[in-house]
């Protein structure tokens, strides 16, 4: 089993860490902007306090721009890994998990 914080603040990772329990992070941009911080200025403090993986997602809408946001986040810290929301909108959302429209 392991323990990932959902979180943006970097107390908050460091407080966990002591404890032992900081696998992992699960970052979004909505929590950075909620804590005040820098969405990739947290993500790099973050990755330098966990030995595992730090996930993030763009925020871009189209294909072409998450791709580019994603390559820039993946240069952050030594193990982001980098998710892809399967909304509705989403260029990553496969055929087969978009609803299709109703005639």
């Amino acid at each position: 089993m392991r323990f990932f914080l959902e979180s943006a603040v970097a107390d908050e990772a460091k407080k966990v860490r002591e404890w032992g329990l900081l696998d992992g992070v699960w970052l979004s941009a909505a929590a950075a902007e909620k804590a005040g911080v820098d969405y990739r200025r947290a993500a790099r403090e973050l990755s330098s306090l966990t030995d595992g993986p730090v996930c993030v997602g763009p925020v871009s809408t189209d294909a072409k721009g998450m791709y580019k946001e994603a390559r820039e986040l993946a240069k952050l810290g030594k193990d982001i890994v980098v998710g892809c929301s399967r909304r509705t909108r989403s260029p990553c959302a496969p055929p087969a998990v978009t609803p299709r429209r109703r005639r």
